[in-house]
C-alpha cells in the first residue's frame, strides 16, 4: 500500500515563487538576500495557514544555499539544500516553543548558538509558536536575541503577536502575513486539481476557498476530503453536501418569494430548510450575507468587492436591480436585527417565520417599497403640509396688571372686528386672545390636544389664534374682581374661609359681554401697582397666604419650655428604658450598646455618652435623635443636650517571660516574694 501524503505537505512551496498571496513578504526577503542585509532576528506573525513557517524554511535554505539563482531562490541540489529537505541539516534548527517553553529550554538553545555552523555561513534557528514561551523564558532569551553571534539568525513565528513581550518585539524585524484571498486560493486549488487529474468545477472550488477563511492549509485539507468523498470528479453540489453548507439558491428563492408576496411558499421553504438540519441562526446569517451582497452590487464600482464566481456575480446583479437602495437598506437592517435577537427568542421558529413575513412586507412591491394595511402603496414623500416647518412659537409675554388688562379688554370691546394681518405684532396677538369668539372657542375645545395645526377650524377671513392658558386668565379675572377694593381697608379674612381658586375660576375665554361690563367700571386714577402673585387676595397690607405662611414657619420652631432638674441616676434609668424600646423594635446592636454605655453629666443639662469603640459611633448617631426626644419627654427638661466621645481603653501588656509572669503573680499574692527570698529561689528564663 502506497503511503498517502496530504496535499498540504505534498504541495508545500519550496521557493518564493510558489508562495501564494504574500508578495509583500517574499519581495522584501528577496531584496534582503540580494543586498546581503539579513537581520539577525525576524518575527513572522499572521493567521494560521498563510505561509509563516514555509517562508521561514525557504529563507533558511536561501541563506545557506551554495548555488542560489539570480532571484535568490534556493537551488535544491547543493549539500545544504539536500540536507534540509531530508531533515539532516546541521545548520538549520527547528524548535517548537510549545514543548520547550521553560528557562531550561532557552538555556540549551543559548549553549547551542555558540557552536559555529559546519556547512554554510549561518546557523538558522526557526522557533515556531514563540508566544507559548513563558515570561521567564522570554527574559532569559533577551540578551542572546539582542546580541547573538555573527553566524546566528533567529526566525520566530507566531499567530498571536499580542502575547509576545514588547522587549522581544523591539529586537526583531516584524513581518505581518495577510489572509489569502478567495481568488488566490481558488486558483491554487485549480492548479493542484489539474496536476492530480481531478475534474473540479470552479463553483465548488470557490465554496472551498470561502470555507477556508483565508487559510490555504485549511483549503487543501477540505480539498482532500472532497476528493475522498466524490472521487476524481466533483462540482458545487458535492461540495455543499459534504460540507453541510446551505445552497445560495435558497437565499435567492426566499427573496423572490418575499418580493412576489408568496407567504405560503415562503413558510414552506423555511420548513424545507429546517428539515435539512440547518439551524435558524445559520439561515439568518446567510440571508444577511445575501442581502449584503445585493447591496454591494448596487453600484457597478463596488461589484468587485463581491467574492463570487462570474456567474454568481451576474445573478446577484440581476436580482439587485429589482429593488431600490432604500429597500435594500431597510431589509438588511431588518434581518440584521432579527439575527441579533434570535438567541434571545423563546420560540425560535416563530421568530424565524415573523422575520420572513416582515421581509415579504418590505419586498412585495420591489423598488416602490412596502404597502400599507389596505394594500395601497405607501407614499414615500410627505405632503407639503407635513413637510412645512412649524411656525416659531410666540415668546410668552409678561403677565399684565389688573388695570392694563381691563383697559385692553374695554378697548377691544369698543373696536369692530376686523381681519387680523398675516403677521400681527406681539401686542395685537396678546390682546386678541382675550376677545376670541365663543363659537370658535367651543369648536377648539372639541379638538384633541395633539391635533395638528392643519386640523384646527378656521374662518374665511381670520385664522384662529392660540388660546391663552387658563391659569393666566384666572389670574387676570381675580385681579380685576378685587381691583376696586385695592385701596380700601378690608377686614382680615380668616384662614379657614379662604377658598380654592379653582372654584372661582371663570371660563377659559372671557366673553365680549363680560369685557364690556368690566370696561364700564371706573378705573382707579392712581398709579398701577406691581403685578401680584397668582392666588393672592389684596388686603391693603399683607396677603393672607403670606401671613399664614409666616405663622406656619413660626409654629415649626422648637421653643424650650420645661426645665426640671434631674440626676445622673435618673438619666441612666431613662437610657436603660430606651434600650428596651430599641430591643422591641429589633435594633439589637443599638439596644445592647445603650444598655452598657457609660454616661457622664458634664453640666446639669449636658450628657456625654462614652462609646466603647469607633465602630459604634455610627449606630449612636442613628438613634441619637430618638434618644434626645425620649430623654426630654421622660425627664421633663427641654434643655438637655447630648454629645459622644470614643472611650480609649488602656491596653495592658500580657506577661511573656518567666520573670514577668512571676511579677504578675506576686502582685496578686505578695507572699510569693517572701517564699522566693526565704529559700533564695532563682527564676530561670
Amino acid at each position: 500500500m502506497e503511503d498517502f501524503i496530504v496535499s498540504a505537505r505534498k504541495y508545500r512551496p519550496l521557493s518564493f515563487d510558489d508562495v501564494v498571496g504574500q508578495l509583500h513578504i517574499t519581495g522584501t526577503l528577496r531584496n534582503a538576500l540580494t543586498n546581503n542585509k539579513i537581520p539577525h532576528a525576524l518575527l513572522f506573525c499572521g493567521p494560521r495557514g498563510v505561509g509563516k513557517t514555509t517562508c521561514a524554511r525557504i529563507l533558511a535554505k536561501s541563506i545557506n544555499c551554495m548555488n542560489p539563482s539570480p532571484e535568490m531562490e534556493p537551488c535544491g541540489s547543493c549539500d545544504s539544500c539536500v540536507g534540509f529537505q531530508t531533515s539532516h541539516s546541521f545548520n538549520i534548527h527547528e524548535l517548537d516553543a510549545a514543548s520547550n517553553n521553560s528557562v531550561e529550554g532557552i538555556r540549551d538553545l543559548i549553549g547551542q548558538v555558540r557552536i559555529p555552523p559546519q556547512v554554510g555561513s549561518h546557523s538558522v534557528y526557526i522557533i515556531d509558536e514563540v508566544h507559548m514561551l513563558s515570561a521567564a523564558a522570554f527574559n532569559a532569551f533577551l540578551k542572546t536575541l539582542e546580541e547573538p553571534p555573527a553566524h546566528a539568525v533567529f526566525i520566530l513565528a507566531t499567530t498571536e503577536k499580542h502575547k509576545i513581550l514588547p522587549t522581544i518585539l523591539s529586537r526583531c524585524q516584524i513581518f505581518d502575513f495577510r489572509r489569502i484571498t478567495v481568488d488566490d486560493i481558488t486558483g491554487h486549488l485549480l492548479k493542484i486539481a489539474m496536476k492530480e487529474g481531478i475534474e473540479a468545477e470552479e463553483g465548488g472550488l470557490h465554496v472551498i476557498a470561502m470555507k477556508a477563511d483565508g487559510a490555504l492549509r485549511d483549503a487543501l485539507s477540505i480539498f482532500d476530503r472532497i476528493v475522498t468523498f466524490s472521487g476524481n470528479k466533483f462540482g458545487y453540489k458535492e461540495v455543499i453536501e459534504n460540507l453541510n453548507i446551505l445552497d445560495y439558491d435558497y437565499h435567492f428563492q426566499l427573496v423572490d418569494m418575499g418580493r412576489n408576496n408568496q407567504t405560503s411558499e415562503l413558510l414552506l421553504k423555511l420548513d424545507e430548510i429546517l428539515q435539512l438540519g440547518f439551524d435558524g441562526a445559520y439561515l439568518l446569517g446567510g440571508l444577511c450575507e445575501h442581502l449584503r451582497n445585493l447591496l454591494v452590487v448596487h453600484s457597478p464600482a463596488t461589484v468587485k468587492l463581491l467574492e463570487a464566481t462570474d456567474a454568481l456575480r451576474e445573478r446577484y446583479v440581476e436580482q439587485s436591480k429589482l429593488f431600490s437602495l432604500d429597500t435594500k437598506l431597510a431589509v438588511l437592517d431588518l434581518m440584521n436585527s432579527a439575527d441579533a435577537q434570535y438567541r434571545l427568542a423563546n420560540n425560535k421558529r416563530l421568530h424565524l417565520e415573523l422575520s420572513l413575513l416582515k421581509l415579504a412586507a418590505f419586498l412585495q412591491n420591489g423598488p416602490q417599497g412596502p404597502t400599507n394595511g389596505s394594500g395601497q402603496q405607501s407614499q414615500s414623500a410627505a405632503t407639503p403640509a407635513q413637510t412645512a416647518p412649524a411656525p416659531a412659537p410666540t415668546p410668552p409675554a409678561q403677565a399684565p396688571t389688573a388695570q392694563t388688562a381691563v383697559a385692553a379688554q374695554a378697548e377691544l370691546a369698543s373696536t369692530p372686528s376686523t381681519p387680523s394681518p398675516a403677521n400681527p405684532p406681539p401686542a395685537a396677538s396678546e390682546s386678541s386672545t382675550k376677545s376670541v369668539d365663543v363659537q370658535s372657542t367651543e369648536r377648539e375645545e372639541t379638538l384633541p390636544s395633539n391635533a395638528p395645526e392643519a386640523a384646527l377650524p378656521k374662518s374665511k377671513n381670520e385664522s384662529l389664534p392660540q388660546a391663552e392658558p387658563r391659569a393666566n386668565l384666572v389670574e387676570q379675572e381675580v385681579d380685576a374682581r378685587f381691583l376696586e377694593n385695592a385701596d380700601s381697608e378690608s377686614p382680615e379674612v380668616p384662614k379657614e374661609q379662604v377658598k380654592d381658586l379653582d372654584s372661582l375660576a371663570p371660563p377659559a375665554v372671557i366673553k365680549n359681554e363680560q369685557a364690556s361690563s368690566m370696561a364700564s367700571e371706573p378705573a382707579s386714577p392712581e398709579t398701577p401697582k406691581s403685578p401680584r402673585r397668582r392666588g393672592q387676595f389684596n388686603t391693603g397690607t399683607l396677603s393672607i397666604l403670606d401671613e399664614h405662611e409666616r405663622q406656619n414657619q413660626v409654629q415649626g420652631v422648637f421653643i424650650p419650655q420645661s426645665n426640671s432638674p434631674f440626676s445622673l441616676t435618673q438619666a441612666q434609668e431613662t437610657v436603660l428604658a430606651f434600650s428596651q424600646t430599641l430591643n422591641a423594635q429589633g435594633k439589637m446592636v443599638a439596644a445592647q450598646m445603650m444598655s452598657k454605655v457609660e454616661i457622664l453629666q458634664a453640666s446639669p443639662t449636658a450628657l456625654v455618652f462614652c462609646i466603647p469603640h469607633a465602630g459604634l459611633q455610627t449606630t449612636f448617631v442613628e438613634v441619637s435623635a430618638d434618644l434626645l426626644q425620649h430623654l426630654r419627654q421622660h425627664l421633663h427638661n427641654d434643655f438637655i443636650e447630648l454629645s459622644s466621645e470614643i472611650k480609649t481603653s488602656e491596653q495592658t501588656s500580657k506577661p511573656y517571660t518567666a520573670e514577668e509572669k512571676f511579677n504578675a503573680m506576686a502582685e496578686t499574692n505578695p507572699s510569693l516574694l517572701d517564699l522566693k527570698n526565704t529559700f533564695n529561689f532563682e527564676i530561670k528564663p
